[in-house]
C-alpha cells in the first residue's frame, strides 16, 4: 500500500513540477506583454516558485517517512509564507502607484491650454439604448483624481515603488527570519542537524511558534493593509482582482490552518494531513491566478464567468480600423476610451495622439501657436526622462531627437510618431477597451460599429 502511495505521490510532484516550472518560464519569457507587465512579473514569479516547493515539501513526506528532514520543513516553511505575503504587498504597491501616476498624466493634460482650447466640455450620462443612427454611451468613465503631476505624491515618490527599492525592503524582512531561524536553530534539539539529523514528528513543536506569530501578523495586519489599498483602483487587466483573490485566500486558509491546529480539530488525526489539504488547495489556486490566468490572456485565452473563449471580442464586437476611427473622431466616445487608457496604463499614447491631431488642425491657422505646441510637444512625449514618454520605433525616436537638435520643427515632424502611435493603440488598447465594453454589458451605438 505504502508503495501505491509512493508511486502516486512521486507521480503528483513531477507532474506539478513540470507544469510550474514550464509555466512561470513562459510567464517571465512574455513578461513584456500589457497584461503582464503591470503585474510586477519579477515577484510574481519568485512567489510562483516559492509555492512549488512549499507543495513539494508538503507532499514529498507522504512518499516515505522520514524523506525530508524536520529542519528543512522547518526553514522553507518559515521563508516560504513571507516571501508569498512580501511580494503581494510590493506588487500591490506597484500597481497602486501605476494607477495614481496614470491618473495624474491624464489630469494634467486635461488642464492643460491644449485640452482646454481644442476639446469642448463633454457630459456623459446614462441614457437608454437608442436607434442605430444615433449615438449613445451608456456608462459614463469613473472619476479620477484632479491631482496632475506636478504635485503627486506617487509621481515624486516613484523611486519608492521601484522594484529595486521593494527587493531590498523584501530581502531585509527575509534577513530578519533568517536570524530567528538561525537562532531556534542553535537551540533546539528536536530540528537539530548534529549530532543526528531530526525526520519523524517534524509538525509539533516550539520551533513553529515564531512562524505562526508570523502568519498571523500577514494575515491580520499585512493582508488588510493590502486590501485597503486596493481600495479605489480599477485597472483593465483585473490585477486588483487577481490580488484581492490571491490576499483573501492565502490568509483564510492559514488562518483556518492555525485554528485547527491549535484546537487539535482532528483529534489523533496526523496534523500533516489537513497540513497537506490546507496547503495544497490554496496554493494550486494561487498559482492559477498568478501564473495560469495572464499567461493565458497573452495568448488572447480568456476566462470569463465560468466560460473559455478565444480572440472573443473578434466574435462579438467589430475589431475593424473603421470603428476604431470612429472613435477617435468622436469628441464622446473619444473621452470614454481616454478614461480607459488611464485605467490600461496606456493614456500618454492617447494623450500625444489627441495633441497631434489639434496640432494638425490648427497650424495653417496659427503658425506661432503652432511652434510652440511643436516644443511642448517633445518635451512633454519625447525627450529623455520626458513625464509622458509614449512608446515608439528607436528610429523614430532618432530622427524627431536629431531635427529638435537642428532646431528644426516643422509641422510634419510628429506625423511618423503619431501614425506609430495610433497603430499601438488600435493593436493594444482598442481591443482591450471593447473587451471591457463586452464585459461591463455596456450599451451603446456607433451606427455599425459595434453589436
Amino acid at each position: 500500500m505504502r508503495d501505491v502511495r509512493s508511486v502516486v505521490v512521486y507521480i503528483v510532484i513531477a507532474v506539478w513540477s513540470l507544469q510550474s516550472l514550464v509555466t512561470s518560464a513562459l510567464y517571465w519569457h512574455r513578461r513584456e506583454k500589457d497584461c503582464i507587465k503591470y503585474r510586477s512579473p519579477g515577484f510574481t514569479v519568485i512567489a510562483a516558485l516559492t509555492a512549488y516547493i512549499l507543495v513539494c515539501i508538503t507532499v514529498l513526506p507522504w512518499a516515505e517517512d522520514g524523506l525530508i528532514p524536520c529542519f528543512i520543513r522547518l526553514w522553507i516553511a518559515s521563508l516560504a509564507y513571507p516571501v508569498m505575503y512580501l511580494s503581494a504587498t510590493a506588487r500591490a504597491l506597484r500597481l497602486l502607484c501605476f494607477y495614481r501616476i496614470s491618473e495624474a498624466k491624464l489630469a494634467t493634460q486635461t488642464s492643460s491650454s491644449i485640452s482646454s482650447r481644442n476639446s469642448q466640455t463633454i457630459t456623459i450620462t446614462h441614457v437608454t439604448k437608442k436607434p442605430s443612427s444615433q449615438l449613445s454611451v451608456i456608462e459614463s468613465p469613473n472619476p479620477l483624481y484632479h491631482e496632475t503631476l506636478a504635485n503627486n505624491w506617487y509621481y515624486q515618490n516613484r523611486r519608492l515603488f521601484s522594484v529595486t527599492f521593494f527587493a531590498q525592503i523584501c530581502c531585509a524582512i527575509v534577513f530578519i527570519h533568517i536570524v530567528v531561524l538561525i537562532i531556534i536553530q542553535y537551540y533546539t534539539r528536536k530540528f537539530s542537524i548534529k549530532p543526528t539529523v531530526a525526520k519523524d514528528n517534524c509538525s509539533v513543536g516550539w520551533e513553529w511558534l515564531p512562524h505562526r506569530l508570523y502568519i498571523v501578523v500577514y494575515a491580520v495586519a499585512v493582508s488588510p493593509f493590502i486590501l485597503l489599498k486596493l481600495r479605489g483602483i480599477h485597472d483593465a487587466y483585473g490585477i486588483r482582482e487577481e490580488l484581492i483573490a490571491l490576499t483573501i485566500t492565502n490568509s483564510v486558509f492559514d488562518l483556518v490552518f492555525l485554528i485547527l491546529f491549535a484546537l487539535n480539530a482532528f483529534g489523533g488525526l496526523n496534523p500533516d494531513f489537513y497540513g497537506l489539504l490546507l496547503v495544497i488547495v490554496p496554493i494550486s489556486l494561487i498559482h492559477c491566478f498568478l501564473i495560469i490566468r495572464p499567461l493565458c490572456e497573452s495568448y488572447g485565452i480568456y476566462f470569463t464567468r465560468l466560460a473559455v473563449k478565444r480572440n472573443r471580442l473578434h466574435k462579438n464586437l467589430q475589431f475593424t480600423p473603421e470603428c476604431f476611427e470612429r472613435i477617435l473622431q468622436d469628441p464622446v466616445l473619444m473621452e470614454q476610451f481616454k478614461s480607459f487608457a488611464a485605467k490600461d496604463f496606456t493614456v500618454e499614447n492617447v494623450l500625444f495622439f489627441e495633441r497631434c491631431q489639434a496640432i494638425s488642425r490648427r497650424r495653417e491657422s496659427d503658425p506661432a501657436w503652432t511652434q510652440q505646441q511643436l516644443r511642448e510637444t517633445y518635451t512633454i512625449f519625447i525627450e529623455p526622462d520626458a513625464e509622458l514618454m509614449v512608446n515608439l520605433d528607436a528610429e523614430t525616436f532618432l530622427r524627431i531627437r536629431t531635427d529638435v537638435s537642428l532646431e528644426k520643427f516643422q509641422p510634419d515632424m510628429y506625423t511618423q510618431a503619431q501614425a506609430e502611435i495610433k497603430e499601438l493603440m488600435f493593436h493594444n488598447t482598442f481591443p482591450r477597451f471593447l473587451e471591457s465594453v463586452k464585459y461591463n454589458n455596456s450599451h451603446w451605438v456607433t451606427d455599425s460599429c459595434m453589436a
